[in-house]
């Protein structure tokens, strides 16, 4: 999906007492058009789902493990 300015909402006029700035025609200007790429937003969303997926494994095996540990045994061989 395109996101397009009209040559409307991007022309600029400037004048002043004793310069003016000449500006194009808004008729004859080409609108312009920002795409992001059709398949970057995929591999940004596999990118990150992916580095959190890492994350929240390590965290959670972690804590699965610190729960799952026993007492030791601190008996003494005499």
């Amino acid at each position: 999906m395109a996101a397009c300015i009209s040559p409307s909402e991007t022309s600029v006029s400037v004048s002043d007492s004793t310069d003016s700035v000449p500006v194009a025609n808004p008729a004859t200007r080409t609108p312009r058009c920002f795409e992001f790429g059709s398949r970057t937003r995929y591999i940004v969303l596999l990118l990150v789902t992916l580095c959190l997926s890492s994350i929240w494994s390590n965290i959670l095996t972690f804590n699965f493990t610190v729960i799952c540990m026993g007492p030791k045994n601190m008996t003494r061989a005499v």
